[in-house]
């Protein structure tokens, strides 16, 4: 891991130090000299010596020096700081910092390790700020993604950089296409929200038919482009594009982010439509000038319980009427379809095996259903579904498309009363 602000470090000549009690350092020819993080930028920190080890560091100055407090809390020590020894000054003192230092990591021909003990100092900017790059990732980590497909491009390196800063995994592909692809892979894999991130123009216009393929199979994917500067809109600025307009027919929300301090709001946004109904994928465009910017840290609203996490319910006489129908039925057939696997019901997988094996009735499974119940279990149905749905008289349909798979609903008993379940209203009835 790399620095953290405002930790003291022993570092030894050109070798490293992480910890906040303490840290593995490499032993160099030099002695321990004692320094404090006080400006990280990635696997480098700016350091300074603790000129007075029992006062706190109270703020790192623009000019590169750091202030601290007058006296230790408690103390009656006179301040070290004046020039003749006196009484405490009404005025802090700042001493200068000038040293850079590189945090290299563990190599195998380091040998000697000693652990080192150091104290705690607390140093922080007057006003901490962070970029727009690590807001995005900051929010990402919130909705529990923990890893990006990308393919790095000077519009998205803030994003990028955010990421590691934040200790999201970046996975770096050849191809925006296979981006999307992974990232389309790793929701259906993982039930969390897919994340790709592509450079603008022709960055976001590869991403194109991997976020049409997430789209039909109603994956929750964002993809994060790049955007061209705000201050060359309509200039003809570098892969200038107006994205979202692209994306309008194949994701369930699409938009543009000028405001960097609202990032967290864009992405509860992406990620609450993306799991919306059935779910689907969400773009969202971010100039290259606004993740760049500088937020502070304390002006950031961040969102929480954003999104819906329980299914949907239905009334308690239509839930009897159900169970009146499917009690009754003589030849009754489950059908699980796409809408089956983004489903919100915890735990859904051991639901329709109680469920099927209480029915006794064959279950097939369609498209991302495909895994929702063992591949010997002794209801599932396989190679017979339309002998099945021909002969049923009710037909328990969960998130199924009755689509051209299915013959357009048309391959099953004219007679059957089909009960049809799915997130998205629009669903029900379709095609029947």
């Amino acid at each position: 891991e790399g620095p953290v602000l405002g930790h003291e470090y022993s570092v030894f000549g050109g070798g490293w130090c992480v910890g906040i009690d303490g840290c593995d350092a490499v032993h160099d020819d030099d002695g321990p000299a004692p320094t404090v993080a006080l400006e990280v930028q990635g696997d480098v920190f700016i350091d300074g010596e603790v000129p007075d080890p029992d006062r706190r560091v109270l703020a790192v100055d623009e000019d590169g020096s750091i202030v601290l407090e007058q006296e230790p809390h408690g103390s009656g020590r006179r301040d070290p700081g004046t020039t003749d020894g006196g009484e405490p000054s009404d005025r802090l003192r700042t001493y200068p910092f000038v040293r850079r230092r590189r945090v290299l990591p563990h190599g195998d021909e380091r040998t000697r390790l000693e652990r080192v003990y150091s104290r705690r100092v607390v140093a922080r900017r007057s006003m901490a700020k962070i970029h727009g790059g690590q807001v995005i990732a900051r929010a990402l980590r919130a909705e529990g993604v923990d890893t990006v497909f990308m393919l790095t491009g000077g519009h998205v390196l803030p994003i990028i950089d955010g990421c590691v800063a934040e200790g999201i995994g970046v996975i770096d592909v050849r191809h925006e296409q296979a981006a999307a692809h992974a990232a389309d892979a790793y929701a259906r894999l993982t039930g969390k929200l897919g994340v790709a991130i592509v450079t603008a123009g022709p960055g976001v216009t590869d991403a194109l038919t991997g976020v049409a393929n997430a789209f039909f199979a109603n994956t929750p994917m964002l993809l994060i482009g790049g955007r061209h500067l705000t201050k060359e809109n309509l200039k003809g600025g570098l892969q200038e594009m107006d994205h979202p307009k692209l994306f309008s027919s194949i994701t369930v929300w699409s938009d543009t982010a000028y405001d960097a301090g609202r990032f967290p709001e864009y992405i509860a946004m992406a990620a609450r439509h993306a799991f919306s109904g059935r779910g689907g994928p969400v773009f969202l465009d971010v100039p290259w000038d606004i993740s760049a910017d500088m937020v502070e840290e304390t002006a950031i609203a961040w969102p929480e319980h954003y999104r819906a996490n329980r299914p949907a319910g239905v009334p308690d006489d239509t839930l009897g009427e159900i169970t009146e129908l499917l009690t009754r039925a003589q030849n009754p057939v489950v059908f699980g379809g796409t809408g089956l696997r983004w489903t919100q019901q915890p735990d859904a997988p051991a639901a329709l095996d109680a469920f099927a094996t209480a029915l006794r009735a064959p279950v097939f499974l369609n498209s991302l259903a495909r895994g929702s119940l063992p591949y010997d279990h002794p209801y599932l149905g396989n190679r017979s579904r339309g002998d099945a749905l021909r002969g049923a008289d009710v037909v328990l349909s969960l998130g199924v498309d009755w689509d051209f798979r299915t013959g357009y609903g048309k391959k099953m008993n004219p007679d059957a009363t089909v009960i049809h379940i799915d997130a998205d209203p629009t669903k029900v009835g379709w095609n029947r």
